[in-house]
């Protein structure tokens, strides 16, 4: 594909889906996203290319993007590249290997991890999906020095390649960084070191790494308390946004980039009146229309009141078109109704999908009706997600605006996905509780309120 200089092609070939032996892993393991130089905004990259070559062309402002591909996941993967570049991504080994085609790279500028080939100690994550427990005490004491030593080995490879000419500059720069931050974000203790110069990084916050290092310092600066402690962003993001406000320590950027992720953490984890709240207060500090609208835009703030209704369930379609659970139900009396409730971020709702599309081709022309209701909290992931799950506006697929504060919801106690209900004919809910799109039962049970 001929490209210009005002986008990046990625071209992704077939995964090897025999490689993983997990579901859930291949479901929701690979995550790619991507941010423009001196800005903070993730963009998401969703290819489908699980059984053949997939393309995608993003426009780009900025003159260099950081990409973050984490494959089967536990496996990270970073790369810088360019405005104009068209990039491979080959999935043969294994693992994914980049190939920058528009242009000559130098030999470790790609693939530079891979290349290297400098075994990393386990992260947490990584120990506890080997050992099905986490590490205890004198374990992580020798974590930490083995990443020490990690951290050692990589800088010093890093000196050498740039001396010899081996790496480029922008490069060599981005790995020393996420190198230095990556320390800091395994081993708290290493943040009290953290220089004014490291607040004031603009040029890094393309770097998910740098951006997860500030979380960890405002953890640390301003006292806040967290559910985990390995997440910043389990702390209560209320008084961390109000904390950051107040604080000369940062650039005017990197305050941007803290507030925004805060703002994103209370759209997802407090009420709509608190959201509503902050985001005024945001939209009075950070003067970026496009980032603004994008919030608004993401987290349904033009449905402010529909969040707020419990009567009545309502959702969006892909095309924020309002409907009515009632409404949905009135349309297809005289047909069973089959609900599937899932989310972008549900592995077992995902690695369900497969058997439920099987499952509707399977009732195709006949009398039922296929109803796909997410309780996502962010509409560009669920329409990333409904992408990959192949599910568009033409297969009842749908939003839920006021989840969980409908009534309904409550009346199900819908707390735990996958869930689904049948509704017959006659437009009554007789199953709270279905069986799933892959077991024997739902057949039957379909078949039961279609004869009568």
């Amino acid at each position: 594909m001929k490209n210009n200089n005002n986008q990046i092609v990625f071209i992704f070939k077939k995964q090897n889906p025999e490689k993983f032996s997990d579901d859930n892993v291949s479901v929701l393991g690979s995550t790619i996203y991507y941010s423009e130089e001196n800005d903070f905004s993730s963009i998401e990259l969703s290819p489908n290319n699980k059984m053949k070559s997939d393309t995608i062309v993003k426009k780009v402002v900025s003159n260099k993007i950081c990409l973050s591909h984490t494959y089967n996941k536990t496996q990270k993967f970073l790369y810088e590249f360019q405005k104009g570049d068209t990039i491979v991504f080959d999935y043969e080994n294994g693992y994914p290997y980049a190939s920058v085609i528009n242009r000559k790279t130098l030999k470790f500028d790609t693939n530079f991890l891979n290349d290297i080939k400098i075994e990393k100690p386990l992260e947490d994550f990584q120990f506890i999906v080997k050992n099905k427990r986490i590490r205890n005490e004198n374990e992580s004491k020798t974590y930490f020095k083995d990443l020490n030593v990690y951290r050692v080995t990589i800088s010093k490879s890093l000196d050498s390649l740039l001396k010899i000419n081996q790496i480029s500059q922008s490069i060599y720069e981005l790995h020393k960084a996420s190198n230095t931050f990556f320390e800091m974000n395994a081993n708290k203790t290493l943040i009290k070191s953290a220089s004014i110069e490291d607040l004031r990084r603009d040029d890094l916050l393309y770097l998910k790494t740098y951006r997860y290092f500030l979380e960890n310092y405002a953890v640390e600066k301003f006292k806040l308390k967290t559910q985990f402690s390995n997440n910043p962003m389990t702390c209560n993001s209320k008084v961390a946004f109000d904390s950051i406000v107040k604080s000369s320590v940062f650039s005017k950027r990197v305050k941007e980039s803290l507030l925004y992720a805060h703002l994103v953490n209370i759209a997802e984890n407090n009420s709509n009146a608190d959201l509503n709240v902050y985001f005024q207060k945001f939209q009075g500090i950070v003067n970026d229309s496009v980032l603004n609208e994008k919030i608004k835009n993401n987290y349904l703030l033009d449905f402010t009141t529909l969040k707020n209704e419990v009567k009545k369930v309502y959702f969006t379609d892909l095309n924020k078109n309002k409907s009515t659970l009632e409404s949905l139900i009135l349309k297809n009396k005289g047909k069973v109704v089959f609900v599937d409730f899932w989310a972008s971020w549900c592995a077992p709702c995902r690695a369900a999908m497969p058997s439920s599309r099987k499952l509707k081709e399977n009732y195709k022309g006949k009398e039922v009706v296929f109803v796909y209701i997410s309780i996502d909290t962010d509409f560009e992931k669920w329409k990333n997600a409904s992408g990959k799950e192949k599910l568009s506006e033409n297969d009842n697929n749908f939003l839920g605006i006021n989840y969980p504060h409908a009534l309904f919801y409550k009346g199900l106690q819908l707390k735990t996905i996958p869930r689904y209900l049948i509704y017959d004919k006659n437009g009554k809910l007789v199953h709270q509780n279905a069986p799933t799109p892959e077991s024997k039962e739902i057949k039957e049970e379909l078949n039961k309120y279609l004869e009568e």
